[in-house]
């Protein structure tokens, strides 16, 4: 099975669409039955590292409205030359002007645009309002990474029902490092701090989150620690400005985005993930931390409850009150850190990518027999 796939998530920092991507593209890679092309809006020098076992084609764009050209003109051209058994669009697009013989699959990651535009630039929102129902409309298959995902389309779409299908991303390993905040030792020790990792944007509710930890600050005297891992999004706020509004620099830092050698050592040491974002179409530092014991504070909104199973405390992220409470009890419930601690690897045990590039590859299979059937004889 020869797979045709659009790379331009790869480039650049990991977030976690990014991550998917890789981990998916790397699983299809070890496969036997199948190879797969990566169509890169890039030269050939500059591709990361870790897609040995692929193909690859290059656009040779640089700048943001070059890649832009690439998607409309160059991607669908070299796609239709190479004359794959199946195109897949890992993140909400598809190539307008692919050949229709090409079965097509999309993965569809989130409805923010529709269910949070206001957390959206506006550039994002019509790109992502105009483009993801095409890649929909035009996709044979659609994958939704959580039911909470399909729910949305079908709620929006219902007429894409049929062709919805749920497959989860899974569990990422990471190799540690030996050091967690650089040369500040003062948030070192395992058990001693909190962490939220993900991109700094108004969809992961930071702002609420800083605001509760003041509260719990106000009412328990003690400052609970917390950690920041990433990287800075759209119309982020200064993370650092926020802090000191909620005057939490005592044990609140900002790392800004760290490698995946120290990401492991962070989740490795927390004592529980925070994770009340207002929307996630699936959240994977969840089972990222999941897969260390470590459980999750997170939003009872969209796949959150899905996701963090037994292994989640569940709080209303509309609500600094109410996470401020499940911040405290998190620190202070050593029973209820426990039970949720138990759960936490057997619950990311749920998602693995082995598991979801077999799911995948059973699907393209059928798409492509589907498609085959079709065509006249």
């Amino acid at each position: 099975m020869h797979i045709a796939i659009d790379a331009r998530n790869l480039i650049g920092k990991k977030s976690g669409i990014g991550r998917y991507v890789s981990d998916t593209c790397v699983s299809l890679s070890k496969k036997y039955d199948n190879h797969s092309t990566l169509f890169w809006p890039l030269r050939s020098s500059q591709i990361p590292k870790g897609f040995c076992g692929l193909n690859h084609q290059f656009g040779g764009s640089i700048s943001c409205i070059g890649r832009k050209v690439w998607s409309l003109t160059t991607l669908p051209r070299q796609v239709n030359k190479s004359h794959p058994d199946i195109f897949w669009g890992p993140a909400h697009r598809l190539p307008i002007g692919l050949n229709r013989t090409i079965p097509c699959v999309v993965t569809i990651h989130d409805l923010v645009w529709a269910a949070h535009p206001e957390t959206m630039s506006r550039k994002g929102w019509l790109a992502d309002r105009i483009l993801s129902p095409h890649a929909m409309k035009r996709a044979d298959a659609i994958i939704a990474v959580s039911r909470s995902t399909r729910d949305d389309i079908v709620e929006r779409f219902p007429h894409f029902a049929d062709k919805v299908h749920v497959i989860y991303p899974g569990t990422s390993n990471f190799k540690q490092s030996m050091t967690i905040a650089g040369d500040d030792s003062a948030f070192s020790a395992a058990g001693d701090y909190a962490l939220f990792v993900g991109t700094i944007e108004p969809r992961k509710n930071l702002d609420r989150l800083l605001k509760a930890i003041a509260i719990a600050k106000a009412e328990g005297g003690e400052a609970k620690k917390l950690l920041i891992a990433g990287g800075k999004g759209w119309r982020h706020t200064a993370i650092n400005t926020l802090i000191e509004k909620y005057g939490l620099s005592d044990c609140v830092q900002a790392l800004g985005y760290v490698s995946d050698a120290k990401l492991a050592t962070l989740y490795q040491g927390a004592r529980f993930l925070t994770m009340p974002s207002l929307y996630e179409g699936f959240g994977l530092p969840i089972i990222e931390a999941g897969s260390y014991g470590v459980p999750a504070l997170t939003g009872n909104v969209s796949s959150m409850p899905e996701v963090a199973g037994k292994a989640g405390l569940l709080v209303d992220p509309h609500n600094p009150d109410d996470i401020a409470r499940g911040w405290q009890r998190l620190w202070n419930d050593d029973a209820l850190h426990a039970g949720l601690s138990s759960h936490a690897r057997e619950n990311a045990a749920r998602f693995s990518w082995s598991k979801t590039v077999d799911e995948m590859l059973a699907l393209f299979e059928e798409v492509i027999e589907r498609h085959r059937q079709k065509r006249p004889q």
